[in-house]
């Protein structure tokens, strides 16, 4: 990873773009655009314990292959033992026959996640993804997952799943860094960026020296 990035980057100027991708997918896309203070009006949302995922309509069996590989990654990197159930699940991953959904600002999509929280706690949420091509659900399957875990926004500085300029189409190292980091032990629902700082620059260090 650090190769890639380095190359014309000092150490410092390496941090900076890693720690921007982390604000911007965790606490909106703008984050690079305010300030400090109102950077620290914005909470962690996350799951404060393991959710269960259940998969609805009818998947191809490579669909339902890939989802059981995006939960095992995703249970290794959070730490939390997210199992795949039959019926219904705190997350739902609906594959229809749609081939996209008008969302907010009647903006057309392929995949969508709709969360429910209470506080700052995710509940539950629903997952669907329209009738695709295999690569392009595959896609839209980790995208929407890395929201339903309660990342957001979207960022381009990185290789990631949360970028559309990227083109991703599986979980990145760079994903799974930050879902170690909002699924550290010191981290909770509720907490502000100035509370987790110390803990993200822990793993972006451990990451670009």
């Amino acid at each position: 990873m650090l190769a890639v990035l380095s190359a014309c980057q000092t150490t410092e100027q390496t941090r900076d773009r890693v720690t921007a991708f982390f604000t911007e997918v965790t606490f909106g896309d703008n984050t690079s655009l305010v300030s400090e203070q109102q950077l620290n009006t914005r909470r962690v949302r996350r799951w404060q314990t393991a959710p269960t995922v259940a998969i609805q309509g009818a998947p191809s069996e490579s669909q339902r292959q890939a989802v059981a590989e995006s939960v095992t990654r995703i249970s290794s990197a959070t730490g939390l033992n997210v199992t795949l159930t039959d019926g219904s699940g705190d997350i739902i991953i609906n594959f229809t026959d749609e081939r996209e959904f008008v969302i907010r600002k009647n903006i057309a999509a392929g995949c969508y996640a709709h969360t429910r929280r209470r506080g700052d706690r995710i509940r539950s949420v629903e997952i669907k993804i329209g009738k695709r091509s295999d690569p392009e659900t595959v896609w839209c399957l980790d995208h929407e997952l890395m929201h339903a875990f309660g990342f957001f926004g979207h960022s381009h500085r990185l290789r990631s799943v949360m970028s559309a300029s990227h083109h991703e189409v599986r979980l990145t190292d760079w994903d799974l860094m930050a879902l170690r980091i909002l699924y550290d032990p010191g981290v909770t629902e509720g907490d502000k960026w100035a509370d987790i700082r110390p803990i993200a620059l822990k793993y972006i260090n451990r990451e670009i020296e």
